[in-house]
């Protein structure tokens, strides 16, 4: 692990202006358009990464220092990761097998937050070789068949093996009722709304996959059948993804072999790309140790790979050890699959026993479940009293940070928000293109600003033609559509002289996307979290540009200044007013009381909308409420009228 922390010196190897812009990241706001984080971008994108890699691949001290950019950009992205604690594992049973035994194991990755394993132990004495395996996302965790195969298969010729339940796999899921049940059925959607409160924290789920897979090593070296300089991982279809985060985090692993990776698999890794990164940059992590990449069974790898391949090729003759990276790729028989394992299998076997021994011998045994079950209900939630889930581990920080957190004064709060939010210390200037075609009562405008996508907006003048008595800026989840067909509020409004602003926040109402702000899969919203861009943060950046426009207006600029909002457009309200001392009243409905209340309730819907990185470490909402005061602020329980 020394090199993951000295590689935050890593630029010295390369010319000045190079390393200022590998180790940059563009501000947090910086021109989110929702549109292109609706898909996941393929591997090899981004001219600017390719333009920095092969500068750096014109020598073996450029491509070094290329890679531990890398690791040092991954490092903060996964943020501070915790001491390690006295390490407590206890083997609960043996399963014996024919060449082998299976031990089901439990080991503490952090205090009291447990790990169910299996660990296969080839027949016969001295010290092995061994293999951490990662395995793809099946609910079924360590006990799923291709896992049993794989790990069996390297058992059976000489290698010692451990299988870890990820988290939300097998007996880890960490969202359970009180009888073990999940709360959310798909895993991978529980494992999102983890790395949402996660990220709120300044980390993420990657960051405690990788550090329970550390742990893991950690227990392998405490076992006296494994032979400490040797040790290897293999990750198969999304294990492979963290099989590379280990391998480049940990110099323990001396060789690493990727079964089914694919770019677009990038993981659960906020700001990824804001970084200046993509899933193509983890593979170089790990150079110049060996490395073989393998097509697995998913065509999205299978078509992938040859890029990814031929990427790493010249990463590893710069470095010179271009016989250390190796492809295996698909194959078209009817037991590709089995054929594939044993290819791999030998791969780890060479490179870790130093032999040439055929692998091979047919298809191995598969237990049952139970027959592999490490905790006596079947989750580790249940089983265990003391057990502290991810969820809950992320509220008990939340609790503590809030506990020790200095109430900051107005200047130091309004500051700590624009720098959370990456924001400017002024607002830009923004300009108006009037258009026909609103609403009846409406004028249609587009808001043109620097670096931001333009903005749709629409404004509702005073019945009477005069100046107005008080603007007032009206922000909902439900759309402006449904606020200008609202057959008491604009007419009301207008007949007291007020002037009303309507429009769409990115994201919501008419700007919406069609997997909506209450998906919970990989939303744009979470898509331009990765990006290092938080769709909270763009509400934000879109509110003071309305703002912005209602200053530039000079009929209006006597007019007291008011922002209702609500839903999921109540934060970005509280965010804007607090930043505007204009704005003389803001009335909020149905708001989002709190960032911790995301914690509080994981399963709640649309996190990823509501999150801001390691925003809990600076305030929280009521901070900004009470900044702006009873006399500035109301909030009401009811929805808006």
């Amino acid at each position: 692990m020394k090199h993951f922390f000295t590689a935050l010196l890593a630029g010295c190897l390369l010319p000045g202006a190079l390393r200022a812009q590998l180790l940059s990241a563009p501000p947090a706001t910086q021109t989110t358009n929702l549109a292109a984080h609706s898909a996941p971008q393929p591997a090899g994108l981004g001219s600017q990464r390719q333009v920095h890699l092969r500068q750096a691949l014109a020598s073996a001290a450029g491509t070094r220092a290329y890679r531990d950019t890398v690791r040092a950009r991954f490092g903060r992205l996964l943020g501070p990761l915790p001491l390690k604690a006295k390490f407590k594992a206890v083997v609960v049973g043996t399963v014996p097998q024919t060449g082998y035994r299976v031990e089901r194991v439990i080991y503490e990755s952090l205090p009291r937050h447990r790990i169910t394993a299996n660990l296969y132990v080839p027949d016969g004495a001295g010290q092995f070789p061994a293999v951490l395996l990662l395995g793809a996302a099946d609910a079924a965790g360590k006990a799923a068949v291709a896992t049993q195969q794989t790990a069996g298969l390297l058992a059976r010729h000489g290698l010692v093996v451990l299988v870890a339940d990820p988290i939300c796999q097998g007996e880890r899921r960490q969202l359970t009722d009180a009888e073990g049940q999940p709360l959310v059925a798909e895993a991978a959607a529980e494992r999102h709304l983890l790395n949402a409160g996660a990220s709120l924290l300044g980390t993420s789920t990657a960051a405690a996959e990788l550090w329970d897979n550390v742990r893991g090593l950690d227990y392998l070296l405490t076992r006296p059948e494994v032979n400490p300089e040797r040790l290897g991982c293999l990750g198969q279809g999304e294990g492979a993804s963290r099989a590379a985060w280990l391998a480049g985090y940990d110099e323990r692993v001396r060789v690493a072999a990727l079964s089914g990776y694919h770019a677009a698999d990038c993981g659960p890794v906020p700001g990824l790309e804001g970084a200046g990164l993509t899933a193509a940059d983890w593979p170089i992590m790990v150079a110049p140790r060996p490395l073989l990449l393998a097509a697995g069974p998913h065509a999205a790898a299978a078509s992938a790979q040859p890029s990814i391949y031929q990427e790493l090729q010249p990463v590893y003759a710069a470095l010179g050890e271009a016989g250390q990276i190796g492809e295996l790729p698909g194959a078209v028989e009817a037991d590709a699959a089995r054929l594939q394992r044993e290819a791999v299998a030998q791969w780890l076997r060479r490179q870790l026993a130093g032999d040439q021994q055929a692998v091979g011998g047919g298809e191995e045994a598969v237990l049952p479940e139970k027959a592999l079950r490490c905790t006596l209900t079947g989750q580790v939630n249940t089983t265990f009293g003391d057990e502290q889930d991810l969820a809950q581990r992320h509220l008990l920080l939340a609790r503590e940070w809030a506990a020790r957190r200095r109430q900051l004064r107005p200047a130091e709060l309004t500051a700590a928000v624009r720098q959370q939010l990456g924001l400017p210390t002024a607002e830009p200037a923004v300009s108006v293109e009037w258009q026909p075609g609103a609403a009846a009562g409406l004028r249609a405008g587009v808001i043109r600003r620097p670096n931001q996508e333009p903005l749709s907006v629409w404004v509702a003048r005073p019945a009477n033609g005069a100046a107005p008595s008080k603007v007032v800026l009206w922000l909902s989840d439900r759309g402006r559509q449904a606020l200008a067909d609202s057959a008491a509020l604009l007419p009301a409004y207008r007949r007291q002289g007020w002037a009303v602003v309507l429009a769409d926040l990115r994201g919501l109402g008419s700007a919406q996307p069609v997997s909506g702000p209450g998906s919970d899969t990989k939303s744009p919203a979470q898509l331009a979290l990765a990006a290092g861009e938080p769709l909270l943060a763009a509400h934000v950046a879109d509110v003071l540009a309305l703002l912005r426009l209602v200053e530039q207006e000079p009929d209006w600029r006597a007019a007291p200044l008011e922002i209702h909002a609500a839903g999921w457009a109540a934060p970005a309200a509280l965010h804007a007013a607090v930043l505007t001392p204009a704005v003389a009243r803001l009335e909020l409905y149905q708001g989002l009381p709190s960032f911790q209340l995301l914690l509080e309730q994981p399963v709640a819907p649309a996190p990823y909308a509501l999150v801001l990185p390691g925003v809990l470490r600076r305030y929280d909402l009521p901070d900004l409420a009470a900044l702006l005061g009873p006399r500035r602020l109301v909030v009401h329980r009811r929805a808006e009228q």
